[in-house]
C-alpha cells in the first residue's frame, strides 16, 4: 500500500479535524515519501531514539520510511532548526533519510477502535461506553464492567 494510501484510509477513520485545538495530529514531516510503499515503524512517542532505530532498521535493509507515532513531535511551531536539539535533529534526519513522521493522537483517542477501545478490549471490559463522548458512540476514555474482578 503507497503511504498516501494508508494515510488517506486512517484520516476516513480517524480523521484529524477531530482533534483538540490545542493538539497537532496529522503530518509531523512528509519529505516526500506520499508514492512510496508503507514500511511503517509504531511508536507511542517519536523520540530521536525511534529515528535512530529506523534509520538502523534502513541500514539492515528494513526500509522503513515512516514512523507512524500516537503523540505529536511538533506541538508549537518552531522557531529554529538548529543541530543539537531533539526536534531539529529529528526534521534533519528525516528529511535526509526519507522517513516520515505522521501523528494520531486525540483523533485517534476517541475514534471507534482507537486507543480507549484497545486497551478495554485488553482489559475484557464488558458494556463499555465513552467516558466524555464527543459524538454519538465515541469519544476519550471508556468505562466498562471488568469479568476478573
Amino acid at each position: 500500500m503507497k503511504i498516501a494510501d494508508l494515510i488517506g484510509w486512517f484520516e476516513t477513520w480517524a480523521p484529524p479535524a477531530w482533534q483538540e485545538k490545542w493538539d497537532n495530529c496529522g503530518w509531523q514531516i512528509e519529505p516526500g515519501i506520499m508514492a512510496d510503499t508503507a514500511r511503517v515503524l509504531v511508536c507511542l512517542t517519536p523520540t530521536l531514539a525511534v529515528m535512530q532505530e529506523a534509520i538502523a532498521l534502513q541500514n539492515q535493509g528494513t526500509a522503513v520510511n515512516l514512523i507512524f507515532a500516537h503523540h505529536p513531535l511538533i506541538f508549537s511551531p518552531l522557531k529554529a532548526v538548529i543541530q543539537g536539539d531533539a526536534v531539529s535533529d529529528m526534521v534533519r534526519l528525516s528529511i535526509t533519510h526519507r522517513i516520515g513522521v505522521y501523528s494520531a493522537h486525540t483523533n485517534f483517542d476517541q475514534v471507534a477502535d482507537g486507543t480507549a477501545d484497545v486497551l478495554a478490549q485488553a482489559l475484557d471490559l464488558q458494556d463499555c461506553s465513552p467516558v466524555v463522548s464527543t459524538q454519538i458512540n465515541i469519544g476519550y476514555g471508556r468505562v466498562g464492567i471488568s469479568p476478573r474482578l
